[in-house]
């Protein structure tokens, strides 16, 4: 007897159970009767809950090329193994081409201890998944995934990734505790994602290498009027990044970073997203020059929500045909091109609320706010194609409108300017089949007086302006015109010939 007909069963005795017991009594057995029907009836939407999952892996690109499911009274076992659509050979559909994702599953059904009670919403389905790699050349530890599935497909889970050291040919990892975190809320209104790791290192035959320590990383998304929205926090005690030995570029050549923290925000209000980006960094060691405490603040605002949605539906459409590589290029960039009035309508604005640069020599401080006119097809596009004119550097500054404020030390502009000097002498040097990394000491006087002659013509000419024990300007942007403390240039003459 299935599990309908035997509620079928006891729904026609409730008349006759109704006139020969009392109430209470009745709602007790009724309750036991749930309560024993209940692991049944969760098992078989947790079993249809995760073919459906099966099935929306070809829209993503993937196919489960074997599954198996086992289910009984109180929980089920399943099996799957995952590959790439396009790891499948053509000629020879049982041949794999690439690695398979192996997941295999102990599932729950039903609250299995008393703390379960208690939560809300109510878990129904514990799961214990053990995900594995077949196929790789080299065998990799299983990734260890739990969690639950609760009212309305509310979802906890949590991924242990086991400690990694990996030696072969392709380069060096280690991995060293990671875990994280994700909660789905009933229907999907809500996620977060938070988890940390230990330690990263990775490095390639090159020499190449990445070294992160003590990162974390918390993500919260909501539904917002069909886009997601929400915030993106990451931080990293240490970052290092050295770019190795590529055609004799110097393998120390990188980057060296302390207590970083990225902050990323999406916000809507109407019709209207807004991104927000803020980055902060305790000390960053570049090739050639050292920073401390500096901050980055950035913000770009008035982007039109709906002209957003279309591109992104348009966008799937576009995928979902297949069309080859190429072709899939030419599509998109003419999807891009009749959506660009719909995306610039409201004006998009971008704010650069702070850039504080902590240098040797002192803060370098940079405040910028640009706003796009919106463009108009009827107006603007009459003479030449759409493409056409997005791909002309005059058509875009033309619509820039804002204003800046610099202000930078006179000795670390000093030495940029020597600088830019010794790679233009190094070059035509080398034109002339001549290589020097280090300037005979006689050049190098030259170079400069060169650069001090040219740090002063800009502060007599006054495009910078001492202020605040620093060189300052003040910079104007609108009608195709840029001014500098007073001084007006045409953007079009800033701007090679041949880039017209």
């Amino acid at each position: 007897m299935s599990v309908v007909e035997l509620v079928r069963s006891a729904a026609s005795l409730l008349p006759r159970a109704r006139a020969r017991w009392p109430w209470p009594l009745l709602t007790v057995l009724l309750l036991l009767v749930l309560i024993a029907l209940a692991p049944e009836l969760i098992g078989r939407w947790a079993e249809q809950a995760y073919r459906a999952a099966l099935g929306d892996l070809a829209d993503r690109g993937y196919v489960a090329v074997e599954q198996a499911y086992q289910r009984g009274w109180f929980e089920a076992s399943a099996v799957t193994l995952i590959a790439p659509a396009t790891a499948i050979d053509p000629g020879d559909p049982q041949r794999l081409l690439s690695p398979r994702l192996r997941i295999g599953s102990r599932i729950e059904h039903g609250p299995r201890r008393l703390a379960d009670l208690w939560r809300w919403p109510l878990p129904l389905v514990s799961v214990h998944n053990r995900i594995s790699v077949i196929g790789a050349p080299r065998a990799l530890p299983a990734l260890l995934a739990d969690g639950s599935l609760g009212w309305g497909a509310a979802l906890d889970l949590r991924l242990r990734l086991p400690d990694v050291t990996y030696v072969g040919v392709a380069g060096d990892l280690q991995l060293v505790d990671g875990h994280s975190d994700l909660h789905i809320a009933a229907g999907g209104r809500r996620l977060r994602v938070s988890g940390a790791l230990r330690l990263l290192e990775a490095s390639d035959p090159t020499g190449a290498a990445l070294t992160l320590i003590r990162t974390a990383w918390t993500l919260a998304l909501r539904r917002g009027g069909g886009l997601p929205v929400g915030t993106l926090a990451l931080t990293m005690d240490a970052l290092s990044l050295g770019a190795g030995d590529r055609g004799g570029v110097d393998a120390r050549s990188g980057l060296d970073a302390e207590a970083v923290r990225l902050e990323l925000g999406l916000e809507q209000s109407d019709d209207q997203l807004a991104l927000q980006i803020a980055l902060d960094l305790g000390r960053l060691d570049l090739p050639g020059l050292a920073l401390g405490r500096s901050r980055l603040a950035l913000r770009l605002d008035r982007l039109h929500a709906p002209a957003i949605r279309d591109l992104i539906a348009a966008e799937r459409e576009l995928a979902a045909r297949r069309l080859p590589g190429s072709l899939y290029g030419f599509a998109l960039v003419g999807l891009l091109t009749e959506q660009v009035p719909a995306l610039l309508s409201a004006g998009p604005a971008l704010s650069l609320e702070e850039l504080e640069l902590q240098t040797a020599d002192g803060p370098l401080s940079v405040r910028l706010d640009l706003r796009l006119v919106p463009v108009t097809v009827p107006v603007d596009l009459r003479q030449v194609p759409p493409l056409t004119a997005y791909l002309q550097p005059v058509f875009w500054l033309d619509r820039l409108v804002g204003e800046g404020h610099i202000l930078v030390p006179q000795p670390l502009l000093a030495r940029w300017i020597g600088a830019q000097q010794r790679q233009r002498v190094r070059a035509e040097l080398a034109h002339q089949g001549v290589a020097l990394e280090v300037l005979p000491a006689d050049l190098e006087a030259e170079v400069s007086d060169a650069a001090d002659a040219a740090l002063g013509a800009l502060i007599r000419n006054r495009w910078l302006v001492p202020r605040e024990g620093r060189l300052g300007a003040l910079l104007l942007l609108g009608d195709g015109l840029l001014t500098i403390n007073g001084k007006t240039l045409a953007l079009a003459e800033l701007i090679a010939p041949g880039d017209q």
